[in-house]
């Protein structure tokens, strides 16, 4: 299993990163744009489990955004081929249809895939939620929102045990994230 703790994270295009307490980080994307800058992210660079499913596993805060507490764009990454190449999903907290927004980077730019409503609506700003990703061996992934399943898809990606958390720069976003953890399925 990999926490942040245990070696400093890869960040990349966050206007701050700062460890709150012993697993607990705050990320600041309240600079750029979303067009030049897209997520601000905090990556686990090293690999576990080579393509064999892996789980995320991560509380996340919503601190601000432009339109106050319960709007942003906040989630997790996984199939992290490096910094700018990656699965994606996010939450958008202001916006119940849709709640959340899958994808993935590819050198740096976002992709859409698919959005929805969540089955039990957005999560709140100023409340930690949690979000538990499973990504199997062959590409399915299973999306988790506080226990319930938000999304089933299948990853742009081929699996790579590597991921972290990502913020939409361009919003005014600042987020918190703790507990994150990665380990394999057995």
């Amino acid at each position: 299993m990999f926490v942040f703790a245990e070696d400093p994270p890869t960040v990349v295009s966050c206007a701050s990163f700062t460890q709150l307490g012993p697993s607990i980080y705050e990320m600041d994307a309240n600079h750029g744009s979303w067009a030049a800058d897209g997520f601000c992210r905090v990556i686990r660079m090293d690999e576990i489990n080579a393509g064999d499913p892996y789980t995320i596993n991560v509380d996340l805060y919503n601190v601000i955004a432009w339109g106050g507490a319960d709007s942003g764009h906040l989630g997790v990454m996984y199939n992290a081929v490096d910094e700018d190449n990656f699965d994606v999903f996010y939450f958008r907290l202001h916006n119940s249809a849709p709640c959340f927004q899958s994808g993935y980077v590819l050198s740096g730019d976002f992709v859409g895939s698919s959005n929805s409503p969540c089955p039990n609506g957005n999560p709140p700003g100023k409340t930690w939620f949690n979000v538990l990703v499973e990504v199997s061996s062959d590409g399915r992934v299973e999306i988790f929102l506080n226990g319930n399943l938000v999304n089933s898809q299948t990853s742009h990606f081929n699996t790579k045990g590597r991921g972290g958390v990502v913020v939409a720069n361009g919003f005014q976003n600042i987020m918190k994230f703790r507990d994150f953890s990665l380990y394999g399925m057995a």
